[in-house]
């Protein structure tokens, strides 16, 4: 938690943990790529690795930016809500 000029903020660290089939998933999805753009054949090992990486280090920003678009979204639709008011 930061104390910044009497406000507290305070930093939620969110671990995301993919179960083993979505892991699957992505390795394999990895792998395709790599063969398919670059021609390179990428390793179980080598494709699991990176797919951790993106996992823990990339994932963030792209969570952060689906929740401000939901909520732009639903700021949207409050509105919309709150125009059926009748005076």
């Amino acid at each position: 938690m930061w104390r910044i000029k009497d406000l507290t903020v305070k930093v939620m660290v969110m671990e995301m943990k993919l179960d083993k089939l979505q892991k699957k998933e992505m390795v394999g999805k990895l792998q395709t790529y790599f063969l398919a753009e670059r021609s390179e054949e990428l390793g179980e090992l080598a494709a699991s690795l990176l797919v951790d990486f993106i996992v823990s280090d990339l994932s963030a920003p792209i969570y952060n930016r689906a929740v401000a678009d939901a909520y732009a979204l639903m700021s949207e639709r409050l509105e919309e809500l709150f125009e059926l008011e009748k005076y």
